[in-house]
């Protein structure tokens, strides 16, 4: 290894952290077009354990964000001193959020650098081992997912920590500390997030012989139960949850108890197809390579810890991508996403001398080059895309938000998920806060005014966090409301659904709706009369 390389190890990282942080700055604050859901889920049960009371949202579970979100708050607080956490928090949500957001893209640029380091200690190749470093970026929707504050940034640190690791086992002697390391980067892994689970084929593969590897699935559940202390009591709702969502066919455990719906399925596979274009000729480039080995294949490398290695990959990608399809989104298959380029690497690399295009050292860096260049290029004119419509959309949304609090200042408010609305980005964080909902609403109510209101489409329940709040009285009290809303925000007319429950629930009889006011990012702001 020519250690004489290493500075340009840390290009890349750079370079993925730039752009997460252009893709945050670019879609504006975390209420805005409800991407508070669930950014501000996990800022109040951040603030949970940084109140020590445990988290009460475990779904994904999310564990390992929210403890190190809590430590940070901590941490932020020492600039603060000597104001209330709580209140700091809840006064300056987007403050804390955009410090979090900016911290966890740094911890995936080191991860990229240690994946990549790792690559280079082991082959030399530097330019292999920076192809690498770009799997964050592989993808423009798994690149922006980033941005937010989620277990998605976490789950791609983690997942290329896993593969520095397995990078290192292969090229070093064992050491006995080996099955202890990976337990606790896959226990890690599945504190995250529960789609880390097929990545633990890695090490079972990898690791010889069966007392090893049931030693790692015991110390990789003494670690996720570790990692998961934080919210270990909300637990069973979390498998419950797991259940319904591998046994329902509809979104987050919703639907019918059928495993799969078919015709989704095929759906979900046909938009990763046509969504992921660069994943897709990846994959096919390993495969064909993978076919190219079979035909020419050496005895002697087929036994290699590299191949043991690759095949794991591989096994990984596709349980990835068939076990995501059933409710496909592409954050589901970011272990996928992260394997792609080092799966092709080692494909290419097991391929028979004769058959490479190799540098007089042996290594394949011309062909790692050219496909980095091709990632940095047509990633930097999807991102430019991307960037440029997200901020128009960001203004467009705040303006509409600033405009909307100046003119219903004095009226009756209600706000529906999905409208760009930090107060119902707040009150949804807080709802989800289990024990300690009641402590912040005190803080909640003196920040924000009490004439408002917030509507759920899906149970078609108007609330407020005011104790005295009758839902009744306060549609009818003014004789006329203002209502926040995203028309048809996924798939259901909201408008529609306001007007049938103000009917079927408080007896509304007549009303009228006027539009008064919309953005280009489908909001509005409609007055409604009670008659």
């Amino acid at each position: 290894m020519k250690t004489s390389r290493l500075p340009y190890l840390f290009i890349f990282p750079a370079f993925v952290f730039f752009v997460v942080i252009s893709h945050k700055f670019s879609l504006g604050p975390d209420f805005i077009k409800s991407r508070y859901d669930p950014s501000y889920i996990f800022l109040m049960n951040s603030l949970n354990i940084a109140n020590l009371s445990p988290s009460d949202f475990t779904i994904q579970p999310g564990l390992t964000l929210q403890t190190i979100g809590a430590l940070s708050i901590k941490f932020f607080r020492l600039f603060d001193y000597p104001a209330d956490m709580t209140e700091s928090v809840i006064y300056n949500p987007e403050t804390y959020l955009r410090a979090l957001e900016i911290e966890f893209a740094l911890i995936l640029a080191m991860s990229a650098f240690l994946a990549g380091y790792a690559l280079f200690r082991y082959s030399g190749d530097i330019y292999a081992a920076m192809m690498i470093q770009l799997s964050p970026i592989i993808s423009i929707n798994i690149s922006y997912v980033a941005a937010t504050y989620s277990p998605d940034s976490l789950l791609m640190s983690a997942t290329l920590l896993l593969l520095a690791y397995s990078i290192r086992y292969i090229g070093t002697t064992h050491s006995k500390h080996c099955t202890f390391i990976f337990s606790l980067i896959c226990g890690f892994g599945l504190a995250t997030k529960f789609v880390f689970l097929p990545s633990l084929i890695i090490p079972l593969i990898l690791l010889k012989g069966f007392g090893r590897r049931f030693t790692l699935l015991i110390l990789t559940f003494v670690s996720f139960l570790f990692f998961t202390i934080p919210g270990i009591l909300s637990l069973g709702k979390t498998l419950g949850w797991l259940s319904a969502f591998l046994t329902r066919s509809g979104r987050y455990g919703t639907g019918e108890s059928n495993i799969v719906d078919p015709g989704t399925y095929m759906n979900n596979l046909w938009k990763l197809i046509t969504n992921e274009s660069l994943f897709l000729w990846l994959s096919v480039a390993v495969l064909f390579l993978l076919f190219i080995r079979f035909i020419f294949k050496s005895p002697q490398k087929n036994q290699s810890g590299e191949a043991q290695f690759l095949k794991a990959m591989i096994l990984v990608i596709i349980l990835q991508i068939f076990i995501s399809a059933k409710q496909y989104t592409p954050r589901y298959i970011i272990p996928a996403f992260m394997m792609i380029l080092p799966a092709f690497y080692f494909s290419f690399r097991l391929l028979p001398g004769w058959l490479r295009w190799t540098h007089s050292l042996g290594t394949v860096n011309p062909i790692c080059f050219l496909i980095s260049l091709f990632i940095i290029l047509s990633f930097t004119i999807n991102a430019k895309k991307f960037n440029d419509y997200s901020q128009k959309q960001y203004l467009n949304s705040l303006v509409f938000s600033t405009m909307i609090t100046d003119y219903t200042r004095d009226e009756s408010l209600i706000v529906c998920y999905g409208s760009s609305s930090e107060p119902y980005a707040l009150a949804f964080g807080i709802s989800s806060a289990g024990k300690l909902r009641n402590h912040y609403t005190s803080f909640f109510l003196d920040r924000f005014k009490s004439d408002l209101a917030f509507f759920e489409i899906y149970s078609g329940k108007i609330w407020s966090f005011r104790t005295d709040f009758k839902a009744d009285e306060f549609i009818r009290r003014k004789g006329r409301l203002y209502l926040q809303i995203r028309k048809d925000f996924n798939n259901l007319n909201t408008l529609e659904t306001v007007e049938r429950k103000l009917k079927e629930d408080f007896g509304v009889r007549n009303l009228q709706m006027k539009e008064v006011a919309k953005n280009q990012s489908d909001e509005y702001l409609y007055e409604i009369l009670i008659l």
